[in-house]
C-alpha cells in the first residue's frame, strides 16, 4: 500500500514539473512584434522550448517606456503644383496633434521674395502686386483648425490659375500654420506702477508652396562659384537660376584623394532655386587626412540632357 502511494506521489510531482515547465516556456515565447520570416514546416505547430532560468530585474533597470518624441506635426514640408493656365488643383496638408492638450491653429498665407530663403521667407516683405506671389490664386480651408489630443486634421490648399498667357509663369508662397492661444490675464495691482508683460509660448510651421507651369522647365541653372573654407571643414557652391522656371535641384560632391586614389562620395542634398535667385550651398566635409584632393560638385536640376558640374583642387595640411 505504501509503495503504491509513493508511486502515485512521484507521478504527481513529475506531472506538476512538466506542466510548470510548459507554462513558463510558453509565456516566454509570446512575441511582442514578429519581424522574422517563419520558416517552420507547419506555422500553427506549437514548439515548446526547454525551461529557462529567470532573475529578478535590478532596481536600477527601468521598465520599457515609449521614447518616440511627441508633439504637433505638419506634412508635407512643401507642396508643388504643375497647373496649366485656366486650370485648378487641390492638395492637402496633414496636421497631427500628438499631445495631451487640445490645440487651435490659424492658417495664413504669405508671399516672399525669391532672395529670401528658408527662415527669412516668413519675414519677407513683398509689393502688393508682386508678380510671383501665389497667394492671390490660392484658397485655404479651413482657416481655423482645432484638434483634440491624438486627433488628425486636414487643410485643403486649392490653386486656381487664371487663363491667359500673362499668367504662364512660376509663382510661390508660404502657408503658415500657427497655434492660437488666449493670452493669460495678468494680476497687476491697480495702484502699482509696475508694467505687466504677458508672454504666451506658441508653435508655428511654414510650408512652402510652389507653382511651376508644366511647360516651363528650369533650364538655366548654373554654378557661379566654388570654394573650400580655410579650416577645410566645408565646401561652398554658389548657384544661380537665370531662367523662368523653378529648379528643384539635387546636389552631391565626390572627393578624390590624389595620392591614394580613394574616392569618397558625400551625402546628397536638395535645394529649390527660384527664378532670379542666387544662393550659396554649404556642404560639410568629413575629417580628411593630409594631402591633395579633387572635389567634383554635381547639380542635377531635372534636365534630361545635362547636369551642372564644377571641380575644385585643394590641399589639407
Amino acid at each position: 500500500m505504501l509503495a503504491g502511494r509513493l508511486s502515485n506521489l512521484r507521478f504527481l510531482v513529475i506531472f506538476l514539473l512538466v506542466t510548470s515547465s510548459i507554462f513558463v516556456s510558453a509565456q516566454d515565447t509570446i512575441p511582442v512584434r514578429d519581424t522574422t520570416l517563419n520558416t517552420s514546416p507547419a506555422a500553427d505547430t506549437l514548439s515548446v522550448r526547454e525551461p529557462i532560468e529567470t532573475e529578478a530585474l535590478s532596481p536600477s533597470v527601468k521598465s520599457f517606456q515609449d521614447t518616440v518624441p511627441r508633439g504637433v506635426s505638419v506634412s508635407p514640408s512643401s507642396v508643388r503644383f504643375y497647373v496649366k493656365t485656366g486650370s485648378s488643383q487641390s492638395k492637402k496638408l496633414n496636421v497631427f496633434n500628438d499631445t495631451d492638450f487640445e490645440r487651435t491653429f490659424q492658417v495664413l498665407m504669405s508671399d516672399y521674395n525669391a532672395t529670401d530663403i528658408n527662415r527669412a521667407a516668413a519675414n519677407s516683405q513683398t509689393e502688393k502686386d508682386y508678380k510671383y506671389g501665389l497667394s492671390k490664386w490660392v484658397s485655404i480651408t479651413p482657416s481655423l483648425l482645432t484638434l483634440k489630443p491624438g486627433e488628425r486634421g486636414t487643410i485643403n490648399v486649392t490653386l486656381d490659375v487664371p487663363a491667359g498667357e500673362e499668367h504662364k509663369h512660376a509663382a510661390w508662397s508660404i502657408v503658415v500654420v500657427e497655434e492660437v492661444k488666449e493670452r493669460p490675464q495678468l494680476d497687476v495691482p491697480s495702484q502699482s506702477s509696475a508694467v505687466g508683460l504677458g508672454i504666451s509660448a506658441t508653435m508655428g510651421f511654414g510650408i512652402f508652396v510652389y507653382q511651376n507651369p508644366p511647360d516651363l522647365p528650369a533650364s538655366e541653372i548654373e554654378m557661379t562659384g566654388y570654394r573650400v573654407s580655410e579650416d577645410r571643414k566645408n565646401l561652398f557652391v554658389k548657384v544661380q537660376n537665370a531662367g523662368e522656371g523653378i529648379g528643384y535641384c539635387t546636389y552631391y560632391v565626390e572627393l578624390l584623394n590624389m595620392a591614394t586614389g580613394q574616392a569618397i562620395k558625400l551625402p546628397s542634398g536638395q535645394a529649390t532655386m527660384l527664378p532670379g535667385a542666387n544662393r550659396e550651398i554649404k556642404i560639410d566635409l568629413p575629417e580628411l587626412q593630409s594631402g591633395s584632393y579633387n572635389a567634383l560638385a554635381v547639380i542635377d536640376f531635372g534636365s534630361k540632357e545635362f547636369v551642372e558640374t564644377a571641380e575644385l583642387d585643394f590641399t589639407v595640411p
